[in-house]
């Protein structure tokens, strides 16, 4: 049996990429910085022995080392794996080793990549083809798994140019905007890597692309001949080739009626909120059309689709108190994310916690975050998460900038670095009906626990 050892196997991706292994019979091991996250442990589950990072768990007796993109070259794992002489790669190889074999479906761009991986899954199992898939958020009852057809789908990371290791049959595209400038020079770098990407599509390959990005729109247009292209948008004036007209944003659900070119595919029902979440719908139905799944299935599975956790998850609702958590941490994600709130709950005051993602991120887009964060009625902010960038960066940028510049534009807006603090501070001012919504790509889900308990007991008092 080849044993195979993982570092970083917390990572959402690849911690799927341990699922996956073990279906294909690997002896699996691996290390984390943080072994007793749920992540984690739901793999212990499986019989995955997980350890923190140290050099004795690499030894002449592994096949196969696998490192995420986010373990630096320094780290001991790495480092002793090297002076072994063992097989060494990253993580995307190794999914391009699962994926590439099989009809490859590839769901890449900056926002909304991993529920749209969700709803295209669901939407061909649902359909019979027993796909496998590998979700980059957690989505019951697993968000990976090998399948036993011949589709897999995958969300493809841009970071460090990971998806260039995959070689799609459809490529999903729902946006390209600026996003990873810690690893890109600028955003025409950024662009690119996804023309470089889409360029990898065989003849008879499938593009399916926004039509109100200009960046996909030109890729499309130079791609090869042979190469099927679908657009999609919204609006009855829009020229893309699939569109949604006559939305509705309504509290407990979202109406669309979806056109191909002059053919009306219906109405489509969503209970997921937002506005992002119909481009998220429409890219499933251009896929799911170009493969001839029933129309019927497609309209039950994303009227039944509730989301990936960390997408707008609600976590509790009692006595006009609602806790929701969310992954946004870019200002187009934020902002789709606080409408979707507005439209869920339009007369709930609306109070964000917010994680900035990044010092390099907070201080490059510092103005575009504070426009996009003073649209709640209150913003509380942490301290800057620090991932994966040179330590310079946080002599630039703090959290009390991001502060000052929210109140500037006339917003509300209070730092406060402790989580515990904030969790007895938010009980202190808000008043029910209220929505509170923890919003970040770091740990502030860790938030949750203590703000439970603290909201549990306003809403007694308030009861």
């Amino acid at each position: 049996m080849k044993r195979i050892h993982l570092i970083g196997i917390g990572g959402i991706g690849m911690s799927g990429l341990a699922k996956i292994l073990l279906e294909k019979g690997y002896h699996v091991s691996g290390s984390d910085a943080s072994p007793q996250s749920p992540t984690c442990q739901e793999l212990v589950q499986k019989k995955i022995k997980i350890t923190p990072h140290q050099a004795k768990n690499i030894h002449k007796n592994l096949d196969l080392v696998i490192h995420s993109a986010a373990i630096p070259p320094h780290n001991v794992e790495i480092l002793q794996a090297k002076k072994l002489s063992l097989p060494l790669q990253k993580y995307s190889t190794s999914l391009a080793q699962i994926f590439n074999p099989r009809k490859g479906i590839a769901v890449c761009g900056t926002h909304g990549k991993t529920t749209t991986t969700a709803m295209i899954a669901t939407c061909l199992e649902k359909a019979g083809y027993n796909p496998g898939y590998l979700i980059g958020g957690h989505y019951p009852p697993t968000h990976a798994r090998l399948g036993q057809g011949n589709y897999f789908v995958a969300e493809a990371c841009e970071y460090q140019r990971s998806f260039l290791d995959l070689s799609p049959k459809h490529i999903v595209l729902t946006n390209i905007e600026a996003e990873h400038l810690d690893y890109y020079q600028d955003i025409h770098d950024l662009e690119n890597a996804f023309s470089t990407f889409c360029h990898k599509l065989p003849q008879h390959g499938t593009l399916i692309f926004p039509y109100h990005c200009p960046t996909s729109q030109e890729i499309a247009q130079n791609l090869k001949t042979k190469i099927n292209t679908i657009s999609f948008g919204i609006g009855k004036q829009t020229k893309s080739d699939l569109r949604a007209e006559h939305i509705q944003l309504l509290p407990h659900k979202t109406l669309f009626q979806a056109f191909y070119h002059k053919e009306n595919l219906g109405e489509f029902q969503l209970q997921i909120p937002g506005l992002h979440n119909v481009y998220n719908a429409l890219a499933t139905i251009a896929l799911a059309h170009e493969m001839r799944i029933s129309l019927h299935k497609v309209k039950k599975t994303l009227k039944d689709f509730s989301g990936v956790q960390r997408r707008f998850q609600i976590i509790t609702r009692k006595n006009g108190l609602l806790l929701i958590d969310d992954y946004a941490h870019h200002p187009t994600e934020i902002r789709a994310t606080l409408n979707a709130c507005r439209q869920k709950f339009p007369n709930f005051p609306l109070w964000v916690v917010f994680q900035p993602h990044q010092y390099s991120r907070t201080y490059k887009m510092l103005e575009e975050l504070a426009l996009a964060l003073v649209e709640a009625d209150m913003v509380i902010l942490t301290d800057i998460y620090q991932a994966r960038e040179r330590s310079e960066w946080k002599a630039r940028v703090h959290s009390l900038d991001l502060c000052q510049r929210i109140q500037w534009l006339g917003g509300k807006a209070k730092y406060i670095p402790d989580f515990s603090q904030i969790a007895n501070y938010i009980p202190s001012f808000i008043t029910p009906p209220a929505v509170v919504l923890t919003m970040g790509a770091g740990n502030v889900y860790k938030l949750i626990p203590s703000l439970i308990q603290q909201l549990h007991y306003l809403s007694k008092r308030s009861a």
